[in-house]
């Protein structure tokens, strides 16, 4: 029953309070490391963006931080310049065509886009390891270690943690530790714009997936941990409960904060963990200097601190 405590054990993790400010993470990294994320059409996922920039800054890494602008974003100056003061270094990035999908309906086209957008971070050749990041996770714990340590080496080509849903064959690509090559960039943009069968979701993901089958260096949970309402909920709590800690980036692919607003958890039923991991994405949000007010997926706007709500028309064109 207590896997998480078991994995644990056997990785030897050993880290400070979650709640207390962070350790520095390790100094002197050179430029060829990076981590990357994407902030693809509209303004929803700005919020996130911020988070997840200032919380990697907190970490004290030296790495660069990278954030590919591309859509409507991009002419939101004012907004480019609060994501650089957290950390970011923007990179206004015109989508790439050979990342659009055939047979795409025309009203969903965006959204599409933006998912195989993320792939444009295997062409960053000017970096030798890149972590690739969705723009709605948040990091607790310095994950320096993703770029050495836990970089995935020879016949390794990418490093994640798998998914809760099928942990045997396929991996979750919301941390995503990539060594940027232009002839898999390629390679991965001939089969999108191909038509060819994606896996999975039919998406980035489930390319990425089906791409790299039996080249994957599965990385500890504690990268990658997704509250969800399909989570083992005993394990969860009893992890947070004891091992807070432990906890290094979390994901939140299903239960967005900043779509449910504060005094909801974006689920019918009430799981614990859920509702704590939603918290602590709130504590990262408050210390933002500047904080965008925002609309839950209700229609509820939930307060900021220096701008008007985010366009609800954009969520699905962002990524």
């Amino acid at each position: 029953m207590l896997a998480w405590g078991l994995i644990a054990s056997i990785i030897g993790w050993h880290t400070p309070e979650a709640h207390a400010p962070l350790e520095a993470g390790r100094s002197g990294l050179p430029p060829r490391y990076a981590y990357v994320s994407t902030l693809c059409g509209g303004r929803t996922y700005l919020p996130a963006a911020l988070v997840l920039g200032s919380s990697l800054r907190r970490t004290n890494t030296t790495a660069d931080m990278v954030l590919m602008v591309t859509g409507e974003a991009e002419g939101d100056t004012a907004a480019l310049r609060r994501l650089e003061e957290v950390g970011w270094r923007v990179r206004r990035s015109a989508p790439d065509r050979r990342l659009e999908r055939p047979g795409v309906p025309a009203a969903d086209a965006p959204r599409w886009r933006c998912f195989f957008h993320k792939l444009s971070a295997f062409n960053l050749t000017e970096y030798e390891t890149v972590v690739l990041m969705d723009a709605d996770t948040a990091v607790f714990q310095p994950i320096d270690a993703l770029f050495d340590a836990l970089a995935p080496t020879p016949p390794e080509q990418i490093a994640a943690v798998p998914n809760d849903r099928y942990p045997g064959v396929e991996i979750n690509s919301g941390v995503l530790v990539l060594k940027p090559l232009r002839e898999t960039a390629d390679a991965l943009a001939r089969h999108v714009s191909s038509g060819a069968h994606i896996e999975f979701d039919g998406a980035d993901q489930g390319l990425i997936n089906q791409f790299f089958f039996g080249k994957i260096r599965y990385l500890p949970p504690f990268y990658n941990m997704m509250p969800s309402a399909t989570s083992d909920q005993y394990t969860m709590d009893w992890l947070l409960e004891h091992h807070p800690e432990a906890v290094r980036v979390v994901h939140y692919a299903d239960n967005k904060p900043f779509w449910c607003g504060r005094d909801t958890e974006c689920s019918s039923t009430r799981h614990r963990h859920i509702v704590t991991l939603g918290e602590w994405w709130w504590r990262l949000f408050d210390r933002l200097p500047w904080r965008p007010a925002g609309e839950s997926i209700q229609g509820r706007p939930w307060g900021g601190a220096g701008a008007t709500a985010v366009d609800s028309g954009d969520r699905e064109s962002s990524t």
